[in-house]
């Protein structure tokens, strides 16, 4: 027999014994909550795909992940075991980082739900008692403000659903809000000439330039000349900065445009077999731009 030791003797081997069933239903009845215990439906306790690990968390090197429904025949579990010899500081983040995974894994196979995700560690290590947290919140700077702040319900701005006069109340964020709510509609010239305090307001404010070019890239009706003379006509004292930026909204088109036609003259250019770097020197293309376009 080889004297050459195992590699990771001790997770092959964790990762072996997790891999009988048996073995795993002993385990999950002892440490999952016996209300959920009590609803699992054992007949369709299998192994799960572990291909959302691969990449993503190569370091989950001896876990084992079981899946199963439950008594309602369509609520899916997850039941995740890993063997840890040394402490990490990060295990509950790493296992919250793996309850993503696994839940994006379970929509891609086509379910509308989130599964349940449950985890398990079994440490066996030089260290003892296992010294780091087990709570994802102790792994805040601030545990408690971390117990009452964090993983509620997101927070939601319908702008569908709220008028303009209730928006316009806030008058910092309601401005680019209200501009916001409008782009949807991808046609603002009525829009811009019934709003023209609100315009003038806007082009006035620090988010002037910026929400100048919002409004003629989402407008898909209308001549941009009528919507530049239209926000003129609202904000005359900013016809300085008006046309500033649609002279950079030009001078970005002419650009977008001269790399679209580089791009096509070095697509011809591969297609007869040229070199990569003549290609490089007739379009003025990079050679990075040039290989992915090869590639394409």
């Amino acid at each position: 027999m080889s004297n050459k030791k195992l590699s990771q003797p001790h997770d092959s081997y964790a990762r072996y014994i997790l891999s009988d069933i048996e073995v795993a239903k002993v385990i999950m009845k002892s440490q999952l909550p016996p209300s959920l215990v009590k609803r699992i439906d054992w007949s369709t306790l299998q192994l799960a795909n572990k291909s959302f690990v691969a990449k993503r968390l190569q370091q989950f090197h001896s876990d084992v992940a079981w899946r199963c429904t439950l008594d309602d025949g369509h609520t899916c579990l997850y039941w995740v075991c890993e063997h840890q010899s040394t402490p990490d500081e990060e295990l509950p983040l790493r296992t919250l980082e793996y309850t993503v995974l696994v839940m994006r894994q379970h929509t891609s196979e086509g379910h509308k739900k989130l599964p349940l995700v449950m985890y398990t560690c079994i440490y066996a290590g030089v260290q003892s008692p296992y010294s780091h947290p087990v709570d994802i919140y102790e792994c805040f700077e601030d545990a408690t403000l971390a117990r009452e702040y964090m993983f509620q319900s997101l927070k939601l701005i319908d702008l569908t659903i709220i008028s303009k006069e209730k928006l316009l109340q806030d008058k910092t964020a309601g401005l680019v809000q209200v501009l916001l709510q409008q782009g949807i509609k991808r046609d603002h010239l009525d829009w811009i000439n019934n709003n023209q305090d609100l315009i003038n307001q806007l082009i006035g404010s620090k988010f002037g330039v910026s929400s100048f070019i919002y409004l003629l890239g989402t407008d898909d009706k209308n001549d941009p000349n009528e919507l530049i003379q239209a926000i003129i006509q609202a904000a005359p004292q900013y016809n300085d900065t008006i046309m500033t930026a649609a002279r950079r909204l030009e001078i970005r088109g002419e650009n977008r445009g001269k790399q679209a036609r580089n791009l096509a003259i070095a697509k011809k250019m591969l297609n007869k077999g040229l070199e990569v770097s003549l290609i490089q020197e007739v379009t003025g293309l990079s050679k990075d731009a040039v290989e992915k376009l090869k590639k394409s």
